[in-house]
Order: C-alpha cells, then structure tokens, then sequence
C-alpha cells in the first residue's frame, strides 16, 4: 500500500495516515543547487579498481589460503590496519622461512597477533598503532620456526623488542637466549638426568609413562630452558628404550 504511516505508542502499531497513488503526490521536484552529476564507466571502473578488499572478501580469501578459522579471520579483519599487517606479516615470514607454506604461516601468525601484538596495540577510526613493523615481527617468528628460540621465549623477546626498538636477534644474541639444538650436547644432557633418576627410569621403563613429563621438566631446567623441547623429547623416546 502506497500511503504514510505513523506509529501509536499505546496501541503499540503502525496506523495509517494518509494514503499517496502516484509519485507526484509525494511532490517530488529536482533540488536547484545540485546540478546532474554524471558519471561515465571509465570513471567508475578506475573507483572500483582502487578500492582495498572488503572484509568479507579477505576473510574468504584466508580461510582458504592462509589457514585461519572463521574466528581468527573475523579478527584479522576487524580493523584494516591490523588486516594490512596480518598480510604483510605473513608474506615476510614466508619468504623467511623457506619451505613454511602460507597455510602454516598465517596460523602462526594470526595466533601471535591475537595473543601478543594487539595487547600493545591501539586504534582510532582508520588509523592503528602497531608497536612492531611487520618485518621485525617476521623476523622474530622466524626465529622460532627455525628453531633458534622456543615460543615462549618468543613472547618474552617481543616485549623486548618493544622496549627497546631493538631487533629478536639482537635481543636474543645479547641475553644468550638461542636454544640448545645440538643432537650431541642434548643427548649428553638426557643421559645426565637419567643417571641421576635411575628408579624413576625403571619405573618408565615398566610401564609408568607419565613419568615422561617429569624427565622432560629435568632436562629443562638442567638447561635453564635453553633445550630445544622437539629434540629433548625425541632423545628422551629414544634413549627410555635403549637398555644400555
């Protein structure tokens, strides 16, 4: 129906106030101070070819390719700023990281972002500050993936960077922070701790694996963390085998 309505706060409904038949009686007439603004296809081409991606369309495009959940799309792309970083990020790390593939990439990099960065970070309208370039950032997780640090140093390490402007390396060079990824040296450190623990050793050995966590934990902090955690627990399954 053609008509205005209005609305009854005590009834609690829209009711009819007058009906309208034609468009001229809703007197319709051109506005004198806006002169016809024309716009031609090669015009609006050029407009849609320099408009960023939408969100939606982002989101689509790293469920897809970058590995990320609907959840952790939704917040790469709240804010186009962190959206624009997550990217740049992401390609940093990949041309790093030879051999990393851009799904493993952006899940690395999306659960960094949401654990670490955005708790510095701050925006207002369109504009973001970011404590970090994407570069540095790539840098740093390259570390890891590497193996050069452990995750948890990474965190540590981040806030350093951040206070001091200072690159991961630099940082991790400076406090000694590189893991202990030599096989030999790991080996030797696992035999220490089995030595030093033979009943728990055989208790392990006779059927109590839970006792795994604990030679892990030793070989810890008999390193002050400096172990690499993969190869520590590839050494720990192999020399709990052996006999010898």
């Amino acid at each position: 129906v053609m008509e205005t309505r209005t609305w009854s706060e005590g009834q609690g409904e829209t009711l009819s106030m007058r009906g309208k038949e034609e468009a001229h009686d809703y007197r319709y007439f051109p506005d004198p101070d806006l002169p016809p603004l024309m716009l031609d296809e090669p015009f609006i081409a050029d407009i849609k070819q320099s408009l960023p991606k939408l969100p939606q369309e982002r989101r689509a495009i790293w469920e897809k390719d970058a590995g990320l959940s609907a959840y952790d799309a939704q917040i790469m792309a709240s804010h186009p700023a962190i959206a624009d970083f997550f990217d740049q990020v992401t390609e940093a790390l990949t041309s790093l990281s030879k051999g990393l593939k851009k799904a493993a990439a952006g899940k690395k990099v999306a659960n960094f972002i949401q654990s670490e960065v955005l708790r510095y970070a701050s925006t207002a309208g369109l504009v973001a500050d970011i404590p970090v370039q994407p570069k540095a950032l790539a840098e740093l997780l390259h570390l890891v993936e590497e193996g050069t640090i452990s995750g948890k140093m990474a965190k540590s390490v981040f806030g350093d960077m951040i206070k001091t402007g200072k690159s991961a390396q630099v940082i991790v060079d400076a406090k000694g922070l590189a893991q202990l990824s030599d096989a030999a040296s790991i080996d030797a450190e696992v035999q220490k701790v089995l030595d030093a623990h033979p009943a728990e050793v055989e208790k392990f050995r006779a059927g109590k694996e839970t006792l795994f966590g604990f030679f892990v934990g030793q070989v810890m902090k008999a390193t002050r963390g400096s172990a690499n955690p993969k190869m520590v627990n590839a050494s720990l399954q192999r020399l709990l085998k052996s006999q010898d």
